[in-house]
């Protein structure tokens, strides 16, 4: 019953264990077990992103983008790029330090929770 299983969930990977339970056509057992199961054989429900296709028409503009824009920088001198953590977190609390309470406050209570 696991082969059976098995084979039908490689067929096509996008398979839910439930239609997997169906296209089978196995007796009545839980779809945890299928997923059990599965797991064992070394299917854990997840399929791999596939890239997506990109023209040659773009692939050329996006290489003639960024030949135009090698010298291109991120605005930040050397001394303004963090090097840790430390070092942002400080940026930060200096830039909430400036802010008014009240704003603070909103934005506290705005966050959802």
């Amino acid at each position: 019953m696991d082969r059976i299983l098995f084979l039908e969930s490689k067929e096509d990977p996008k398979r839910t264990p439930p239609k997997v339970l169906v296209a089978a056509g196995v007796p009545e057992i839980s779809v945890s077990t299928v997923q059990r199961g599965l797991r064992e054989k070394g299917l854990y429900g997840r399929v791999a992103a596939h890239k997506p296709y990109v023209p040659k028409t773009n692939m050329e503009k996006r290489g003639k983008f960024t030949r135009e824009h090698l010298q291109w920088t991120t605005g930040l001198e050397e001394s303004q790029k963090f090097r840790k953590p430390d070092d942002l977190f400080d940026a930060v609390s200096q830039e909430l330090a400036v802010l008014p309470l009240q704003t603070l406050e909103t934005l506290v209570e705005s966050k959802p929770r």
